[in-house]
């Protein structure tokens, strides 16, 4: 291709794409970092969310059970508050290592304080609420609700 066919071409092109587009083509970027590490602030998480911790809800004959993944967490990092058909969790996880000390080279998981409002199926019955906690699941059951329908007398 010869030179005048090149600045035609680019003339064209200058056309549909105005300003100063063919400059910042090329133009010389600047040194590239060949390392750049992950931002470290995202390590914590404040905000509530609607699917953390995961769960699963069965009902058996006699017993509504709720499984709870919390994996690498002790009991410590564990709150549980019930009331009525509603169950509350809150979960802190915390990194393995002081974020102040490391470079994060790659990041996938979460920590900080995750909370959810969980609807059971009936409601809690205190008296016989077990809880669990084993291999990064809890496990909480209570018996189900035994009381049958009755008829209502209108007055």
């Amino acid at each position: 291709m010869d030179m005048d066919r090149i600045k035609e071409w680019m003339k064209v092109a200058q056309q549909y794409q105005g300003g100063d587009f063919w400059n910042r083509v090329f133009e010389q970027q600047g040194e590239e970092q060949p390392f750049q590490p992950f931002d470290q602030s995202d390590w914590t998480k404040d905000e509530p969310t609607s699917d953390i911790p995961k769960t699963d809800i069965y009902l058996t004959n006699t017993h509504v059970v709720v499984f709870i993944e919390v994996p690498g967490l002790k009991k410590e990092d564990i709150r549980l508050v019930g009331s009525g058909t509603e169950l509350y969790v809150t979960i802190h996880v915390r990194p393995p290592v002081d974020p102040e000390q490391v470079i994060l080279v790659q990041g996938e998981r979460s920590f900080g304080e995750y909370s959810r409002r969980i609807e059971l199926p009936e409601f809690i019955d205190a008296s016989s609420l077990r809880t669990s906690l084993e291999n990064g699941v809890m496990v909480l059951s209570y018996n189900r609700s035994q009381e049958t329908l009755r008829d209502i007398v209108i007055e």
